[in-house]
């Protein structure tokens, strides 16, 4: 966390010194700006680090009772997800294990054949480029700074490319666990199995109203289970509401895709309460479902300190940038 905070502050140290060259100044915002967003992922996930472990913990257990009493779909949907998940971490990571690879390689390349890029000698200076690495750090002359200045921007770079995507990916994770737990729920509200509690039951020897007990017993689990997703997304908004506020600023179209997931996913609870045959229940029963329908149509929301994390505060940033970019042309 200290050298994450470390290099984030040398970074904007060389931001504001300004740049001759608009490009390397577009390269440096661009890396500061990731790495801003990492510093304050991880400091919060530091400040929080209980509620971290206490999150995953519970998640654990959950996915560990899962596995023992789910039936043949609800492990495919698993399975999906875990898939999902593996390649979503895969896709996050690649291109900034890509990017690493090369400005590595660059670096090196120029350590050792072109050495003044690295080894900048004022009497040759505008023979060669700087390396890149260099130039997102405000030492100036490197010569005297070699270790830290070549090597310390290595390991910072090395800290990005692994830090960066994969706490995104861990956001991802979160998200995808709540999804999966909203798409069991519908599918056990669905098909109202009362044998679930007890295998062994005879359906065609219990009378009405022991049906109707066996429901209401179905339908307080289902209720105990919509609270516990509820209250894990309150968690996780707790958890990720500032860096969410970052993240969504400059990977907005990533997480708007999962946030419409888990939405969507809460919404189809609503019609799969309306799709089992309410009409067969006695009263308290019917009111029961009625009540938790109206429950479901709230929307699970996650907001970013004053923002909610929806369509709309994307257009709002997109527009922004949009205005910032045009202010930008008509300067220069």
């Amino acid at each position: 966390m200290v050298s994450t905070w470390v290099s984030t502050v040398a970074m904007l140290a060389r931001v504001f010194q300004g740049f001759e060259n608009p490009n390397d100044g577009v390269l440096c915002w661009a890396t500061t700006i990731m790495y801003i967003s990492l510093s304050v992922s991880v400091l919060n996930a530091f400040v929080q680090r209980k509620r971290v472990i206490g999150m995953i913990r519970a998640i654990h257990e959950d996915i560990q009772k899962l596995m023992k009493e789910a039936d043949d779909q609800e492990l495919v949907l698993m399975l999906s997800t875990q898939k999902y998940i593996r390649m979503t971490t895969w896709m996050l990571w690649y291109p900034a294990l890509l990017t690493g690879i090369i400005a590595f390689m660059d670096s090196l390349y120029r350590t050792v054949l072109i050495t003044l890029s690295v080894f900048n000698i004022t009497e040759r200076r505008d023979e060669q480029q700087y390396i890149f690495l260099l130039k997102v750090y405000p030492f100036g002359e490197v010569y005297n700074n070699f270790v830290f200045g070549l090597l310390g921007t290595w390991y910072a770079l090395g800290l990005g490319i692994n830090a960066i995507p994969l706490w995104n990916s861990f956001i991802v994770c979160l998200i995808k666990y709540v999804h999966l737990k909203l798409l069991i729920l519908k599918k056990r509200v669905t098909e109202m199995e009362i044998t679930r509690f007890n295998p062994l039951l005879d359906l065609d020897r219990l009378t009405p109203a022991q049906r109707n007990r066996w429901r209401m017993r179905l339908i307080k689990e289902f209720v105990k289970e919509h609270l516990k997703i509820r209250r894990f997304v309150k968690e996780l908004e707790q958890l990720i509401c500032l860096p969410v506020l970052i993240d969504f600023i400059f990977f907005a179209v990533s997480i708007c895709f999962e946030l419409y997931a888990l939405i969507v996913g809460h919404a189809d609870l609503c019609f799969a309460l309306y799709s089992t045959p309410w009409y067969e229940y006695d009263p308290t029963m019917k009111r029961t479902i009625l009540f938790m329908m109206m429950h479901a149509q709230s929307p699970l929301q996650i907001r970013a300190l004053m923002f909610p994390v929806d369509l709309k505060t994307f257009l709002d940033i997109v527009l922004g940038a949009y205005n910032y970019f045009n202010i930008l042309r008509g300067l220069y």
